[in-house]
């Protein structure tokens, strides 16, 4: 229980470290948010997984699930780079499209990501870490990698309706408040897709988007 609450605190304190622009913005967007009760404030979901040549993305609700769409994946092509560039490159080229800043990388929600990635659970961390965003993908076999986890979530563009904004992967994604991104990924997890071993995909964003009321501020189509 120390080793989890010190853990915790080590991210608090770092987050608050940030560069000075980068403080000031999560600063006034933490500010924003203690304006929502709990009744009103959603958290970040979403689920992703990946099996069998096909892949399955879909938001988790706290009151209901919806039906997951599939995507065939036929891509066979590699990824040049590290993960960490995979991630940001493929994040920044999307909010580029939707009038949003790009993220930069920050080390301590990449320990924060690698932490929670570990576990090997296809589950939300909801708020064990801190005030996060989160995204998750999880599949099985070799051409399931960083590029493929991400995709599952850019994928879910066509969804989004604005004149009746949900939540998603997407939307984290492109959210103008967000400022800054680390992503992890654990390895040879059982219990996800039975006893296949999978790669879990773990991305956490600060400011955490998805806030309920501010989609049209903050997602641009």
């Amino acid at each position: 229980m120390i080793a989890r609450l010190s853990f915790i605190l080590a991210i608090a304190v770092a987050l608050l470290l940030l560069p000075e622009i980068s403080v000031g913005r999560a600063l006034q967007a933490r500010r924003h948010m203690k304006r929502f009760t709990p009744d009103k404030r959603e958290p970040c979901v979403g689920l992703g997984c990946w099996y069998g040549g096909i892949g399955i993305s879909g938001p988790e609700h706290k009151h209901k699930h919806n039906k997951h769409p599939h995507h065939d994946h036929t891509s066979t092509s590699k990824n040049s780079g590290s993960d960490q560039e995979v991630y940001l490159n493929l994040h920044n080229e999307l909010r580029a499209q939707h009038g949003a800043s790009q993220l930069t990388w920050n080390k301590t929600l990449e320990h924060a990501a690698q932490e929670w990635a570990d576990r090997c659970i296809f589950e939300h961390s909801q708020g064990e870490l801190g005030e996060l965003g989160e995204n998750l993908s999880a599949g099985v076999g070799k051409d399931f990698d960083a590029a493929a986890a991400v995709q599952l979530w850019i994928d879910e563009a066509g969804d989004y309706n604005p004149s009746n904004p949900e939540y998603s992967h997407f939307t984290q994604m492109v959210w103008k408040g967000s400022t800054c991104l680390g992503c992890a990924k654990a390895t040879n997890c059982g219990g996800i897709f039975g006893d296949q071993p999978a790669t879990l995909y773990v991305c956490e964003y600060w400011p955490p988007g998805n806030v309920i009321g501010y989609f049209a501020s903050n997602i641009q189509v």
